[in-house]
């Protein structure tokens, strides 16, 4: 994969960072932290898309770029504590990779590692900011989720959601996040207040093509923060 977020993950098996990567149960289905709850779960359509933010410092206009689009849906869940995905029908998806890598070398690699699913998550603390487009195709939005990973900002653009229903949906979200980063010890005292409106009555700005939630301290990909205790 072109971005750190997706990988393989083995269905049954520990993963080697419960920070990075998320369980994935003997039954296939992606296993909940301790006191974590589902606000959202269903199918759509995902896509990854990445922005390289030295070049845009330098002057030079940066620019989105698509890094990974699956043709099958994922399953996607907006919990309490993240958002997680799973795409069920990789084997059967071309943008994942070859027929060859999908229908024989993938095989070969479970007899060593077990069933494998790809998957992966983003944790609450690593979240910059969450957008909710403006209704198109049948009032359908769209939501994107940033993240940082060293120069590179990544999107995750999940499409499909209910005008009405997905804009609920994303302020339950942006309030478990809230309420979650409030635990963090160490914040700036305008990021603790941010977050304490977030927590009570989130207000988005107004992006021109969509509604911008900023998530105040973030942590780049991958930190722990607060959920290195989660088992």
């Amino acid at each position: 994969m072109l971005d750190p977020i997706t990988t393989m993950l083995t269905i049954g098996g520990r993963p080697s960072d419960p920070i990075a990567e998320p369980e994935v149960g003997r039954d296939g289905e992606l296993v909940l932290d301790d006191g974590e709850d589902v606000l959202h779960s269903d199918m759509h359509a995902v896509r990854l898309d990445t922005l390289h933010l030295v070049t845009g410092r330098r002057g030079r206009r940066a620019k989105w770029q698509l890094i990974f689009q699956p043709r099958t849906s994922a399953r996607v869940e907006l919990t309490t504590h993240r958002l997680l995905l799973a795409w069920p029908d990789w084997r059967r998806d071309s943008a994942v990779g070859s027929l060859y890598e999908r229908r024989i070398m993938a095989p070969m690699f479970e007899r060593d590692l077990g069933r494998q699913l790809l998957g992966g998550h983003v944790r609450h603390q690593w979240i910059e900011d969450v957008f909710v487009s403006r209704p198109k195709g049948r009032g359908h939005r769209g939501v994107r989720v940033d993240v940082r990973a060293g120069d590179q900002l990544y999107g995750i653009t999940i499409e499909g959601f209910d005008a009405d229903a997905g804009e609920a949906v994303v302020e339950k979200f942006i309030r478990a996040m809230a309420e979650r980063r409030l635990e963090l010890p160490e914040l700036f005292d305008d990021d603790r207040a941010a977050l304490r409106d977030l927590a009570v009555a989130p207000e988005p700005a107004d992006a021109s093509w969509a509604w911008r939630y900023r998530m105040p301290g973030a942590v780049p990909f991958g930190a722990a923060g607060a959920d290195r205790t989660t088992r």
